[in-house]
């Protein structure tokens, strides 16, 4: 028997068997026929193996590049997002300077100036808020703040829009002295007098005993001392002389619970160095006269944990004074408003107080505040001296969005 061999283009061969007498020329061997058919099958093979090889390659590339650009425009909205949400921040710290919203008042948006911060630039506008539509930013309440962010020598640009709020407390005390859960109230010595009978305020500061206590019946009278705690009063020492309606209350729920007086205090002094207007005191001077405030323009001022004031000359002041340190009067003190007395805050009264208002303390358990009346003078109540405030508190953010 003789064969031969059948080729096709892919390579593959196949022998086939045919009579012996039909031999094949030595031009069609089967060695022969079988190289020629590999030859042709390794040829296109690596002729294919060359356009994948190119064709993946270009792939690739393509793939590379696109990746690079999309890696290209994400850092670059990253950037550009970042930039936006750091003008936010660039215009509550310009609000932080503002202690009263109203003075914001437009009919158009105030534009917080651009700034060049890195390699872009930062922008934002104060709007009104969205629930009252009011042509006017509201006072200490809400506003739409928009912050921009752009790259330097890009278009890419991203906007913020968030609402921001800002808390708002005010203290309206239920007697001429409030003592919180915890505090210490001492005035069995001297002669301090504590009045919840209503009192016009003085018309000028004022030194002696009585200073100038006219009573005032438009607005109603409090009682002298309230206490938190029911029972709190067997703890306390009290002066010669105190009235009110009644003299003494305790367990009073204007000062109980998570919203009460006491809560709301121990709130703004957790976050009085946030409180915009707060002037802190390290010194008070001890001679002549020293002023801080009046009726007409109240101040804040905080006598700072670690401190020790000692008035021993003519003092006299009007707003809030915050007292977390420790604050002894040895001279003549009249204080026109609130008085606060924080966690180990201690106020030594040994000279003539005159203070037109309220007092209130509010210590914690392991820090309790005390108030030491030693000496002469009186806490009078005054409805019209605690008409401070209301206080602000840290504008918090309400929503967030970014828009286009």
């Amino acid at each position: 028997m003789l064969s031969f061999v059948s080729g096709t283009g892919s390579g593959f061969a196949v022998e086939k068997a045919f009579p012996e007498g039909r031999r094949c020329g030595p031009w069609r061997s089967k060695a022969s026929i079988r190289c020629r058919c590999r030859g042709a099958s390794t040829t296109s093979t690596a002729v294919m193996l060359l356009v994948t090889l190119a064709t993946g390659a270009t792939l690739a590339l393509g793939t590379t590049d696109r990746t690079l650009i999309n890696s290209i425009s994400y850092k670059q909205e990253t950037e550009t997002l970042m930039l936006a949400e750091s003008s936010i921040e660039y215009a509550m710290a310009y609000l932080d300077g503002v202690p009263d919203w109203s003075s914001l008042s437009l009919p158009a948006p105030n534009l917080v100036p651009p700034t060049v911060v890195g390699r872009g630039m930062i922008w934002a506008d104060i709007q009104n808020d969205a629930f009252d539509q009011d042509p006017q930013v509201d006072a200490n309440d809400m506003l739409v703040i928009k912050g921009h962010g752009q790259l330097l020598n890009s278009t890419e640009m991203r906007s913020i829009e968030t609402l921001y709020w800002r808390p708002q407390f005010t203290i309206p005390p239920v007697a001429a002295v409030n003592i919180c859960a915890y505090d210490v109230l001492g005035a069995n010595n001297g002669n301090m007098r504590i009045k919840g009978w209503n009192h016009y305020l003085p018309p000028s500061p004022c030194s002696g005993s009585h200073c100038n206590e006219v009573r005032k019946y438009e607005d109603p009278d409090v009682a002298g001392v309230a206490f938190e705690v029911p029972g709190q009063e067997a703890y306390a020492n009290f002066p010669r002389t105190l009235e009110g309606d009644p003299p003494v209350a305790s367990g009073v729920c204007e000062l109980r619970g998570p919203t009460g007086v006491c809560a709301r205090v121990r709130l703004i002094l957790k976050n009085l160095d946030r409180i915009v207007g707060v002037e802190t005191l390290t010194y008070w001077p001890v001679k002549g006269k020293a002023s801080y405030g009046s009726v007409l323009d109240p101040k804040l001022i905080d006598v700072a944990p670690g401190t020790e004031l000692r008035l021993c000359g003519t003092s006299q002041g009007a707003g809030v004074l915050f007292v977390e340190g420790t604050l002894v009067i040895t001279g003549t003190f009249t204080w026109t408003g609130l008085i606060i007395v924080g966690p180990g805050g201690v106020i030594d009264q040994r000279g003539t107080a005159n203070i037109f208002g309220s007092v209130i303390t509010a210590g914690q358990a392991d820090s309790p505040a005390y108030l030491y009346m030693r000496g002469n003078g009186s806490i009078v109540w005054a409805a019209d001296a605690i008409r401070v405030g209301p206080f602000n508190l840290p504008a918090l953010m309400s929503s967030w969005r970014e828009y286009r």
